[in-house]
């Protein structure tokens, strides 16, 4: 897993608090789990990529998973937003990263 720009910790602290106000424990009434709100779906996603077979209520049992998670989701957003060029195009990618996130 690569690295993260310092940009991405700064987005990352932003969507926390939009998502969950920077709960690791939140869960919403439609599923969605944990400090950055993740629901199976994604996690589905993150298992199949990482070899894994979490659920949500694992993520919300663990902190330290769920930035991990995190890590791994913010990375598969922006090679897609990389690969696509969608920066070119003047969109933020901030921006891009919250439309992804949804």
């Amino acid at each position: 897993m690569q690295t993260q720009p310092a940009n991405a910790l700064a987005f990352g602290d932003r969507l926390a608090q939009s998502e969950s106000g920077g709960n690791y424990g939140a869960r919403n009434e439609f599923g969605y789990s944990g400090k950055y709100q993740f629901g199976q779906d994604r996690l589905d996603d993150f298992n199949r990529v990482a070899g894994y077979s979490l659920t949500t209520d694992d993520l919300m049992a663990s902190p330290e998973l769920q930035e991990k998670v995190f890590q791994w989701h913010i990375s598969d957003i922006d090679r897609a937003i990389d690969e696509n060029g969608l920066t070119s195009l003047g969109y933020s990618r901030d921006a891009l990263r919250s439309v992804a996130h949804l």
